[in-house]
C-alpha cells in the first residue's frame, strides 16, 4: 500500500503503522484535527460501544473532519469500524448457514462483534486469552480462554476470528481444529495472521475459501483511508 499522506512512502500493510510513526504529513495532520465538543460528540458516535453506528455515519465522520482511520484506531484500540449494515450482514450469512448452531469467536477482544450479532440472534459465545488486555477494555461476555481450549471445549460449528494478531500463528492452529467453517475478518498476506499462513495458503489442505462480498461492501477498518476502504475482507472457510 501507498502512504496517503506523505505519497512517498509504498511497503506492506504490517508496515503502514510504523511508517506513521515517523511521517510528518500524518504527525501534522494529526495534530490538526478539530478536537471540539461536536468532534468528540461525533467519535462517541462512530465508536460502537454504546450504539452501532451506520456505515453512512462512519465515512460522514471521516470525510467531515478528515480524519484517517488509523487515527482513531490507534487512539482507541480499534482493528475494525463495526456498522449496522456490516453486522446485519455477517449476521444472515451467519444464521443462513447454521441457523441456531453454536457459533464461537475467538480473539475476541472487547466481544463487541458477539455482543452486537447476539442481538440479531446469532447463538455465539466469545472468548479470547487476555493477553490483550493491557490495552483492550473488554465489555461484554467475553470467556477467558486462548483459541485451541475455546474450541476444544465448545466444538462449534462456526469459528470466528476477527484482526488475529500479526505473526502470530494463531491462524494455523485454528484451522488444525477443523471446525466445519470458519470466518476470518481482517487483511489478508498484511497486518493480521501469520506469514506461513498466507504464505503457503495453509487452508487449502482441508478447506475452500470463499469471500461474504455483500458484507464486505460495507467493511471499514483502521488502514483504510477516504476513498480507499477494502483493505480488510471477510472470508468464509468451508471444509472439505
Amino acid at each position: 500500500m501507498k502512504c496517503p499522506w506523505c505519497h512517498e512512502w509504498e511497503g506492506p500493510a504490517e508496515e503502514y503503522s510504523r511508517h506513521l510513526e515517523t511521517c510528518p504529513q500524518y504527525k501534522r495532520s494529526s495534530s490538526e484535527v478539530p478536537r471540539t465538543e461536536k468532534y468528540k460528540l461525533s467519535l462517541t458516535e462512530i465508536l460502537y460501544f454504546d450504539r452501532l453506528p451506520t456505515y453512512g455515519e462512519i465515512s460522514s465522520f471521516f470525510r467531515e473532519y478528515n480524519v484517517d482511520p488509523f487515527l482513531i484506531a490507534h487512539e482507541y484500540g480499534v482493528f475494525q469500524f463495526w456498522n449496522v449494515e456490516y453486522i446485519d450482514c455477517l449476521a444472515k450469512e451467519i444464521n443462513k448457514l447454521v441457523g441456531s448452531q453454536l457459533v464461537l469467536e475467538v480473539a475476541a477482544g472487547d466481544g463487541m462483534l458477539s455482543h452486537y450479532l447476539r442481538q440479531r440472534r446469532v447463538n455465539i459465545i466469545a472468548t479470547d486469552s487476555a493477553e490483550w488486555y493491557n490495552t483492550v477494555k473488554r465489555r461484554d461476555k467475553v470467556e477467558l480462554l486462548d483459541a485451541v481450549a475455546a474450541i476444544r471445549k465448545y466444538r462449534p460449528i462456526i469459528v470466528i476470528a476477527s484482526w488475529l494478531p500479526y505473526e502470530a500463528e494463531i491462524d494455523i492452529a485454528i484451522f488444525d481444529e477443523n471446525a466445519h467453517y470458519i470466518i476470518l475478518i481482517g487483511e489478508e498476506n498484511g497486518a493480521t495472521g501469520s506469514p506461513k499462513f498466507w504464505n503457503t495458503e495453509y487452508w487449502k489442505k482441508n478447506y475452500r475459501r470463499s469471500y461474504l462480498e455483500e458484507c464486505d461492501r460495507w467493511n471499514i477498518c483502521r488502514t483504510d483511508y477516504e476513498g480507499r476502504y477494502f483493505h480488510s475482507s471477510t472470508s468464509l472457510y468451508t471444509r472439505i
